[in-house]
């Protein structure tokens, strides 16, 4: 019976140091997340759609074709104008089409980083996400075996009490924290299956599809220095917005100059066929060129001020990012040291407070009344494990926040 029961304790308390080799990798999940997930596809349409803008912005507006015909032609030297057919083109003020090219470059470039961005976000989302659900799943392994460790422990002190050596409340108290734990146990299952819905969500695929976990979790270390986050893609895209406001400022300078039309209008004239006219029913062709001049120039102005205060306001918008990662990254660090910190402690807490239960089963075997004694230190050993593995999974959660921040994708 003793030996049954230290077996079932060193399985307690040794989860977290096995390691699963079969489990699938985290990274094979980031790759499915980044194939799978609609959000991160509609970001990437929408950045091919803003890069086909480039060409449709630096071409010309179509040329206008109109033609005519006279009800009542109209009488003219060489003969009656029957049809009129008119072509022309307009043209913008030099180098209009290509500030409105650089202009959708820009957009387009922004829209590239915020696509990067949110691959780093998801990356970071279904990390958290599997590391919530790897404490989950440990959290119910730990609870199971400290289950099946009391009941060895309800069975040690039902032969005890046969034997007389101790009272029935002991066998009561067992029994009681079992079923504590059971009601646990029912609480961590239904969760788990809220948390696996909500992984698989983020990987595009059916709420209920399995995955698979480790039985250890390893944690990468940090070496933390200082970061310039200029190279931020939320900072990027921000800079390229700027960079969009400065060309739009100065495609409003261009609007506010005058557009040419150039054409050529052509026209059928009838014969009049009454003696030798010269030229009798030539037909004409007419070059014309016309000017757009902006004369009501105060929406120009307005539309300019309006520009302005955009690129005013997407600078400061960029500073306040860099202070947040900045701040982000200062804080996070310390989590994530804080959190190194806690698991070793729980770590060392877990070896001491197993060697002390060996001792305890060993005095209550041999017929010792430290019962109370032995299911608080088995109480202490589940909260030291679960204390343990959240501390673990806060760390994991941590770097994969600090990845985010250093722009790193593993």
């Amino acid at each position: 019976m003793k030996k049954a029961i230290i077996q079932t304790a060193l399985t307690c308390f040794i989860g977290l140091c096995w390691n699963n080799t079969s489990g699938q990798n985290l990274d094979d999940y980031v790759a499915i997340g980044l194939k799978n997930n609609p959000l991160l596809q509609m970001h990437q349409l929408n950045y091919q759609s803003q890069l086909e803008q480039v060409n449709v912005q630096a071409a010309l507006p179509n040329p206008k074709i109109s033609g005519g015909v006279f009800i009542s032609p109209i009488e003219t030297r060489v003969g009656a104008q029957v049809v009129k057919l008119s072509v022309s083109q307009q043209l913008p003020w030099f180098g209009t089409q290509q500030s409105k090219a650089t202009l959708s470059k820009h957009r387009a470039t922004s829209f590239q980083y915020k696509w990067q961005d949110q691959q780093l976000q998801l990356i970071y989302h279904i990390k958290s996400a599997w590391f919530q659900l790897y404490k989950q799943k440990r959290s119910v392994a730990f609870t199971k075996d400290n289950i099946e460790l009391l009941k060895s422990l309800e069975r040690l002190a039902l032969k005890n009490y046969e034997a007389g050596q101790v009272a029935l409340a002991y066998v009561l108290k067992t029994q009681l924290l079992i079923a504590d734990l059971e009601n646990e146990l029912s609480t961590l299952n239904s969760e788990e299956v809220k948390l696996l819905a909500q992984f698989n969500e983020l990987l595009g695929r059916e709420a209920d599809q399995e995955v698979l976990l480790p039985e250890e979790l390893f944690v990468d270390s940090l070496s933390l220095s200082k970061i310039d986050f200029q190279q931020h893609p939320l900072v990027l895209a921000q800079e390229s917005e700027r960079l969009s406001l400065d060309e739009t400022r100065h495609l409003t300078e261009l609007l506010n100059k005058p557009q040419f039309t150039v054409g050529v209008d052509y026209g059928v004239v009838q014969k009049r066929g009454i003696g030798e006219i010269r030229d009798d029913g030539k037909d004409f062709l007419m070059p014309s060129v016309g000017l757009n001049v902006p004369i009501f120039k105060k929406k120009n102005e307005s539309a300019a001020r309006a520009v302005k205060h955009q690129h005013d306001a997407a600078v400061l918008a960029k500073e306040a990012s860099l202070n947040r990662l900045r701040a982000e990254y200062a804080d996070k660090s310390g989590v994530y040291q804080n959190a190194l910190e806690r698991y070793q402690v729980f770590s060392d807490q877990i070896e001491k407070s197993r060697e002390m239960l060996d001792l305890l089963i060993s005095g209550f075997s041999g017929g010792s009344r430290n019962f109370d004694e032995l299911l608080s230190t088995q109480q202490l050993i589940l909260h030291y494990q679960l204390a343990g593995v959240e501390a673990q999974v806060i760390q994991s959660i941590t770097l994969a926040q600090l990845h985010y921040l250093l722009t790193k994708d593993n």
